[in-house]
């Protein structure tokens, strides 16, 4: 199946046609990575300066890491309790388990799963109980402006870097070892948007990154080795990530960019996102333009990656999902394409606690019996 630009127009303009419809509904919704498009509709109590409504949220709003993941701040701790869970605590319960210094901020990300996968898949696991994340923040902040970041845990180091914020126009730079910036930032390192793209869990990569979140714009852009997933670098080559939008506290829009010239590929991404929500529904989509030059075999591919993601929130706590991923690494090869379906139902009874079920419906040959049902149990703080 071609990944040309004039087979998706009929569908990008739908939803360009009903994004600036969203507003008009002012109930909250949810969408995992991207909490902006469901609490930046709502100022909380005491942070009206903090967070301003006309703007909605930023992932630094609630991550040490401008661009998301990792150690939440004091602002993302308070969402988790009064947004997130079904059963409410008081503040000073937490308040006093994790306040350890004004410059000293710690917490974690345990991850444990039940993957269950059918007779025909070549999965790594078949029916197994196994750690997924098991991860170490830990934030020094000697100053307002400075801090020093670790992230430690299963398989080694992942993120390490320094970070100067509150420049002017709410910039930043930043230093060390991370995930490039590049659309959007899942919770879910197993999505093709991710895995595909070099762009998952393990996938950190050495360099500098410096960017803005003001007002209604965003932009954040890195040059780094182009070495995903190691902390040396095999060539003189560099490679650049970036993205950019815009954002409010219904819709969020953005593009981004990766070029990257390695010893035996050149890759090139371009692609889109956007995320929305309609009452309790929410809705999160990326789509993306890949290009991978095999240097040794004097070969090049166009193909491209999509992902959609609806949730459904009735009550606090309880959310329905239903996501779809493909991705086509050669548009002139037919058959080639990897398509799934998962649908699932994320629970977060108490603070700092999910319940993930899932059921993954791989679809590139619906005869083979190759899907996919896991359980995941999730505490953070």
């Amino acid at each position: 199946m071609s990944w040309r630009f004039h087979r998706l127009l009929p569908g990008i303009a739908a939803a360009f046609f009903l994004l600036p419809l969203f507003p008009l509904f002012n109930d909250t919704a949810r969408a995992v990575p991207q909490f902006d498009a469901r609490f930046g509709a709502t100022v909380m109590p005491g942070h009206e300066t903090h967070m301003q409504p006309s703007y909605g949220m930023a992932c630094g709003d609630c991550h040490i890491n401008p661009t998301g993941g990792g150690l939440r701040t004091q602002h993302g701790r308070e969402v988790m309790l009064d947004f997130l869970p079904m059963v409410k605590k008081d503040h000073a319960e937490f308040e006093e388990m994790i306040s350890w210094s004004r410059n000293v901020a710690i917490g974690g990300d345990f991850r444990f799963m039940y993957l269950h996968s059918q007779p025909e898949s070549t999965a790594s696991l078949q029916n197994a109980f196994f750690p997924m994340q098991s991860d170490l923040y830990i934030a020094v902040s000697p100053t307002d402006q400075l801090t020093l970041y670790l992230q430690d845990g299963r398989g080694g180091p992942r993120e390490y870097f320094g970070l100067f914020q509150k420049l002017p126009y709410n910039a930043y730079f930043k230093f060390g070892r991370f995930i490039p910036p590049y659309g959007l930032r899942l919770d879910d390192h197993t999505s093709f948007i991710r895995e595909k793209l070099q762009l998952g869990a393990l996938d950190q990569d050495a360099g500098v990154e410096a960017g803005f979140v003001n007002g209604y714009f965003f932009g954040h852009g890195a040059a780094i080795n182009g070495n995903p997933g190691s902390e040396t670098d095999d060539n003189d080559k560099k490679g650049f990530s970036g993205t950019a939008g815009f954002r409010s506290p219904y819709l969020t829009m953005g593009g981004s960019y990766y070029v990257n010239h390695g010893l035996d590929d050149e890759r090139t991404y371009a692609g889109g996102y956007a995320m929305a929500h309609l009452g309790p529904i929410s809705w999160l989509g990326e789509w993306d333009l890949v290009r991978v030059s095999d240097l040794n075999l004097d070969t090049k591919a166009t193909g491209g990656a999509l992902y959609q993601e609806i949730n459904f929130a009735p009550l606090d706590g309880i959310v329905l999902q239903l996501k779809y991923d493909r991705y086509d690494p050669d548009d002139t090869v037919s058959d080639n394409e990897l398509q799934r379906v998962t649908a699932g139902l994320d629970l977060y009874p108490v603070p700092y606690t999910e319940v993930l079920v899932q059921y993954r419906k791989n679809l590139e040959d619906p005869e083979i019996r190759n899907d996919q049902w896991l359980v995941m149990m999730h505490l953070f703080f």
